[in-house]
């Protein structure tokens, strides 16, 4: 091979290694402003048309998803692909109404019908589908007996190779109104949510935004960059040689 083939073919094999072998972790913001000024196209998921009533409280099943039919929703109250878990079977789940006011007479303030967990299993919001890297969540937590809450919580993103790609902690509480947004250059699974503490808790989400960032390559889609690329080179190097065989 000549000196100048030798030269050139390190920054493409360079490029190809970077492409595949770099991966980002996944970013947080607490900034709601700019996180939808960024992704202004997201799905919304809340819950507002499901069954229970303002000041009211319902138990229903785990996982809560597009087909339940029970006691806090009904078919397609939760949008086709999203799953939201704690635990698993009856009553594990647990969804509040707009105004809560506890039994004890305690007003949570919360301006949105919420989901939480009902057994003190950590949260977890399930995509089921590999194509959404952003997901926004107002988050909040509430104490036994739909109580009162202000809790500092772990928030955990998966990829969906199962491993963890990211966490964040945040203090969250009983209005269901604190923001975390999340974004990856690849799909994400799920994101988790339990106290920070590992204690037992009852924690979970009243609006969920997911969608796709199209601004940033995927892993996928550099490394179809990085082929794309090394044949053209390829291809330069033999009708190169090919030009310098026949002078």
């Amino acid at each position: 091979m000549e000196r100048f083939t030798k030269v050139a073919v390190i920054p493409v094999f360079l490029f190809l290694f970077l492409a595949g072998a770099v991966q980002s972790q996944a970013e947080y913001t607490t900034n709601e402003a700019e996180f939808m000024a960024e992704y202004p196209n997201l799905m919304v998921q809340d819950f507002s048309q499901s069954k229970v009533a303002p000041h009211d409280t319902e138990a229903c099943e785990s996982p809560a998803d597009f087909e339940s039919n029970d006691n806090c929703f009904s078919p397609g109250d939760i949008m086709q692909g999203l799953d939201f878990v704690s635990g698993l079977g009856p009553q594990k789940l647990r969804i509040m109404g707009v105004d809560f006011v506890s039994e004890s007479l305690q007003a949570l303030n919360n301006p949105y019908n919420s989901l939480f967990g009902n057994d003190g299993d950590s949260f977890r919001v399930v995509l089921g589908e590999e194509k959404y890297n952003v997901v926004g969540l107002k988050i909040g937590c509430v104490t036994k007996g739909v109580n009162l809450c202000e809790q500092e919580m772990l928030v955990e993103t998966l990829g969906f190779g199962g491993g963890t790609i990211g966490m964040q902690y945040i203090v969250v509480d009983s209005t269901f109104t604190t923001f975390l947004g999340i974004s990856y250059d690849e799909p994400i699974s799920s994101v988790r949510i339990s106290p920070a503490d590992g204690s037992e808790g009852f924690q979970g989400v009243s609006v969920v935004y997911f969608g796709r960032s199209h601004s940033v390559p995927t892993l996928s889609e550099w490394g179809m960059i990085a082929t794309v690329a090394a044949f053209g080179f390829i291809s330069f190097v033999v009708i190169r040689r090919r030009k310098t065989a026949a002078n």
